[in-house]
């Protein structure tokens, strides 16, 4: 918050209200798309992840593991989206 606020000093609540409701946004999303990855798995299990975890998990736990295994990429996912923006930050005046 305080890089947009120091990018557009003028602002105000608006971009307050934007990066909230984007955070707001991702907060909904990815426990979504963990239960969707779940579910999806876990009805019908890919060839590649008998080979990744133990034959003795249910399929729901199964579905779990990979869902979670999946997500935790997000975060890396994260780290060219900064440096690109900071490549194209315009310096301050």
């Amino acid at each position: 918050m305080a890089r947009s606020a120091e990018r557009f000093p003028l602002a105000g609540a608006s971009l307050f209200a934007i990066l909230a409701a984007a955070g707001d946004f991702g907060s909904g999303v990815m426990p979504w798309l963990v239960g969707l990855i779940a579910d999806h798995v876990g009805s019908t299990p890919p060839v590649w992840t008998t080979f990744l975890f133990s034959h003795q998990l249910t399929p729901q736990a199964l579905g779990l593991k990979t869902a979670y295994l999946l997500t935790a990429i997000c975060p890396f996912l994260m780290v060219p989206m900064i440096l690109t923006l900071r490549r194209r930050a315009i310096p301050p005046e």
